[in-house]
This record gives C-alpha cells, sequence and structure tokens, in this order.
C-alpha cells in the first residue's frame, strides 16, 4: 500500500534533520496551536521563524447582520448572536438543488446589475455541476463545476487503451494507462512498469524485460491464468501482448501485425486486429 499523508509527514520530518532546507520565515494564517499536532511538528523540523499573519476583519457593513455574522465566524466563539433581518444575511431552502439553483443565480444577477463594478465569490461545496447547468440555461457563464462519480475511472481505461493503438507511442499516455487505478493488467505488474516506465520511457528496453520478468516471478500460480485472460481480450498494448505472453509461455512467440492508426485528412482509418493469443479452429 501507498504511505498515507500522515506517514508521509513523518518521513519528511525525519529528512529535515540532515537536509535543511532555503526557507526564509514561515506565515500562517492561523494559530500555529490551531493546526494539527503534526503539521505543527513539520513546521518546526523546518527550522525557519514562523510569524502569525494579521488577523482578518469583517467587511461588511458594521452593524449589519452580515458584519455580526462574519465577527462570530472570525473568533470563533459559541456564543448566540441574533440577527434583526436586515436582508445582508439571506437563507434559501429548497427541497432539491434543482429548485434552490435558480433562486441562487437570479439573486446574483441581480446583485451584478446593482453594482457591476464588484465582483461575487460563489461557493458550492456540493452539486456544482447542478448550478452551472442552471446558469448556462439563465444565460450567465459557467462557473467550470465537474459532477464526481466513483465510475470515473473505468470511463477512463478505454480512452487510455486506445491512445495505445497510435503510431509512435506516446510514453505519457502509456505511463498514465500503466498507473491508472483501474486496468486489465493484474496490479502489481502495472505497478512495476510504471515505475520502470517512470525511469526509462518507452517499451521493449533492458529495463522494461526485467520488469516484466520480475514481475512475473513473484506472481502466485493463479496469475497465469489471469495474464492469458488479458492477453485473449486483446486489450493490452501491442508491444506489450506478445512480451507478456511469450514470457508466461501461453502465446507464440512469433509477432503478428499489431493494429495501427493513421490521421489522414481529418479521418482515422486502421488496419484489422490481429489477436496473437487465440487460433482459429
Amino acid at each position: 500500500m501507498e504511505p498515507g499523508l500522515g506517514q508521509r509527514i513523518q518521513r519528511v520530518i525525519l529528512l529535515l534533520r540532515d537536509n535543511p532546507v532555503a526557507v526564509q520565515s514561515i506565515t500562517l494564517r492561523d494559530e500555529l496551536a490551531d493546526f494539527p499536532q503534526l503539521w505543527q511538528r513539520l513546521i518546526e523540523a523546518v527550522g525557519a521563524p514562523v510569524t502569525t499573519d494579521a488577523p482578518c476583519m469583517p467587511h461588511g457593513r458594521p452593524g449589519t447582520d452580515l458584519h455580526q455574522l462574519q465577527q462570530q465566524l472570525l473568533h470563533n466563539t459559541a456564543q448566540k448572536i441574533h440577527l434583526r433581518g436586515d436582508g445582508s444575511v439571506l437563507a434559501l431552502r429548497a427541497d432539491s438543488p434543482q429548485e434552490s439553483t435558480p433562486l441562487t443565480v437570479l439573486l446574483m444577477q441581480g446583485w451584478q446589475r446593482e453594482a457591476p463594478q464588484k465582483s461575487i465569490a460563489l461557493l458550492a461545496e456540493a452539486r456544482g455541476d447542478v448550478l452551472d447547468d442552471t446558469l448556462e440555461l439563465l444565460l450567465s457563464p459557467r462557473l467550470g463545476f465537474t459532477a464526481t462519480s466513483p465510475w470515473r475511472p473505468v470511463f477512463r481505461v478505454l480512452p487510455l487503451a486506445c491512445e495505445l493503438l497510435w503510431e509512435p507511442l506516446n510514453p505519457t499516455a502509456l505511463f498514465q494507462f500503466l498507473s491508472h487505478p483501474v486496468g486489465p493488467i493484474p496490479r502489481p505488474i502495472r505497478n512495476a512498469m510504471a515505475r520502470t516506465v517512470a525511469d526509462t520511457p518507452g517499451i521493449g528496453s533492458v529495463a522494461w524485460e526485467d520488469a516484466i520478468t520480475a514481475s512475473l516471478d513473484s506472481e502466485e500460480t493463479g496469475a497465469t491464468q489471469k495474464l492469458e485472460k488479458a492477453c485473449a481480450t486483446g486489450w493490452s498494448h501491442r508491444a506489450l501482448r506478445p512480451t507478456l505472453a511469450s514470457t508466461a509461455g501461453h502465446c507464440p512467440s512469433a509477432r503478428r501485425k499489431s493494429p495501427t492508426g493513421c490521421r489522414r485528412r481529418g479521418r482515422v482509418t486502421t488496419t484489422p486486429r490481429v489477436n496473437p493469443c487465440t487460433t482459429s479452429r
């Protein structure tokens, strides 16, 4: 498993003891005591003078509900405050984001018309994609929010695999394919080959062959069946597939013509794919 954030910070703290860094000073926006204990140790391990920035001041007009609320948040106190309802603070409630976003956009458009020389900060903690759709619907520019999905890594596998079919090989696309969290090649082999590509970009080198051999030697007995299945599906790269197969002893050592593509005046032409790990009956 990859080390977590806390483990990486502890490692940096140990390295800073014998490897000082050229940092003249550190300015904090919050008090040092407000940081987590591990971050306090990291800041102190740098060995640079630590200063605290000037405290933020409320920007709302004095006497308004907004000024009172800002002051309450800056001092981080649990004291109750009583708002007068002067319109400087509005709370919108709706049953769904589809109902609240139109009201938010209409309010923002009204404020822009009243004070076009001022800018508006719009924060969307969740469902920013719905807000963007509403902005576009009401003829306002989108803010660039994207919807997060647990299936996004899965849908990225096919474009990355197709990118490897073009010649010459793109080392960046190869590294992205091998380091992607989802892929047709077993994760231990992907990780080993990704490290090799990071040090020696490209395929077919001695380091590349050694990484494949070492990965296969460290695999369990059942891993050969997974490699055979991955090879039969034809998902792996044209140069990766015969190398893995011949090393595992499941496919013919003869290399057949790999699928290639070429761009000609905006058109894409491909030659038929031949799978070296399947035989005709």
